[in-house]
């Protein structure tokens, strides 16, 4: 079979109204130094000119889908990783980007020996204002390490915050995907952390301290629209997550966490809005 029909990566971009980045995020895909990736692109019916924009592409690697009908955020961000045909997906949303080497370096902690028992790979990033310069760089670890998946679970807990990163900083196997729920939008804010929780239950993470990828701030992002609720959605999966059985996560993390998420999300609301409104 040739490399489109047996891609070592599926990058999974759920499309909706992004036509002011959407360019973007595809060229830094095709920037990849990994050249055997496929990319998906599930459109939930935009209207602003985005699908135009990516049948720009004639590049055989890139499948673009519309949606027979509206799915919403958690919907469209689960179809677009069941189409991928890789071993590893990453979902990127489309305000976002990878860099280079992203995908070879992510590639590369899993193909590696001794790294089994990994379940989720991710990096620092950095954080972009709208027109894509860089506001700060965003770190869990200082050195590239592997992090127990139990472990890694209650320090977020108790950090108050998704370390792990967007959809964009994580890397999984196909694998785990058929095996789990997939993205739930119970609590739409931290929809990416649950499902890292739920890679993290069943194995151990890897994080790359090199930044490999772009989080946008814009005042189309969900998490821009979202902000004011991100504390409370924070603090309820993190007790969900305590009260489930299958984590060492205590009431007194999650209390800490809580307070933690609150600090954390006025701060951030406060820079959004700044930085958003600076750009208009």
């Amino acid at each position: 079979m040739s490399q489109v029909d047996t891609p070592l990566v599926s990058v999974c971009i759920p499309l909706y109204n992004s036509g002011l980045y959407i360019r973007e995020a595809i060229e830094s895909v095709l920037s990849q130094t990994l050249t055997n990736w496929e990319l998906v692109i599930t459109d939930d019916g935009s209207t602003d000119g985005s699908a135009e924009i990516v049948s720009s592409y004639s590049d055989p690697r890139i499948r673009y889908l519309l949606n027979p009908k509206r799915l919403g955020a958690e919907g469209n961000w689960n179809r677009c990783v069941n189409e991928g045909r890789g071993i590893y997906r990453k979902l990127l949303c489309h305000d976002d980007r990878l860099h280079p080497d992203c995908l070879a370096r992510q590639v590369a902690v899993f193909e590696q020996s001794g790294n089994e028992s990994v379940s989720l790979v991710t990096a620092a990033r950095r954080i972009v204002n709208p027109s894509g310069k860089t506001i700060l760089t965003r770190c869990w670890k200082k050195r590239d390490q592997m992090v127990e998946g139990s472990k890694a679970i209650r320090q977020i807990v108790r950090s108050g915050t998704n370390l792990i990163g967007e959809p964009g900083s994580a890397l999984f196997r196909a694998s785990d995907w058929n095996t789990l729920n997939g993205f739930s939008a119970r609590y739409p804010y931290v929809i990416d952390l649950d499902f890292w929780f739920q890679l993290l239950k069943r194995g151990d993470c890897f994080y790359l301290a090199e930044p490999l990828c772009d989080f946008r701030i814009s005042a189309q992002s969900w998490s821009f629209q979202l902000a004011k609720k991100q504390s409370r959605q924070f603090a309820g999966l993190i007790y969900e997550t305590a009260q489930s059985g299958d984590s060492a996560v205590s009431s007194s993390d999650c209390f800490v966490g809580s307070c933690k998420a609150k600090a954390g999300a006025l701060l951030r609301h406060l820079i959004y809005r700044r930085v958003c409104h600076a750009n208009h």
